[in-house]
């Protein structure tokens, strides 16, 4: 058995990343969590992830912005989307959007965590 895939969930609710947590670690994941862009990119420079999981709408540093840092620095980190909407753009234009930055899925709250979990697991996901 290899490693456990190293996740970095941001999102600014406490309880969604709570539950992302939880269901991740006993998935077998290696998790850490964070509820701000800012504090995730800081996250990234200190320790490799496989994966991480943005919020698309977060104060500050959002999800979309944040994505687009993990493509351009950290090209071999996948990035997943969440969102449960935001200001004036519909969940559906959120997924074209950070799809076009690189994100290569994107999940409308609420979501089951085992749909995102396969994502993050899926043996077709390993680039």
């Amino acid at each position: 058995m290899g490693a456990p895939v190293r996740v970095l969930v941001v999102d600014d609710s406490d309880d969604v990343r709570d539950s992302i947590l939880l269901s991740l670690k006993r998935a077998g994941c290696a998790v850490n969590g964070c509820a701000r862009g800012e504090e995730a990119v800081r996250m990234l420079a200190q320790e490799a992830y496989d994966v991480v999981v943005a919020d698309l709408w977060m104060p500050g540093l959002d999800g979309v912005e944040l994505t687009k840092i993990v493509r351009r620095d950290y090209p071999g980190t996948r990035v997943i989307a969440i969102s449960g909407g935001g200001p004036g753009i519909s969940l559906e234009a959120n997924a074209a959007l950070v799809e076009v930055w690189g994100a290569e899925a994107t999940f409308v709250k609420p979501f089951d965590n085992e749909l995102l979990i396969a994502q993050i697991l899926s043996p077709a996901a390993d680039r």
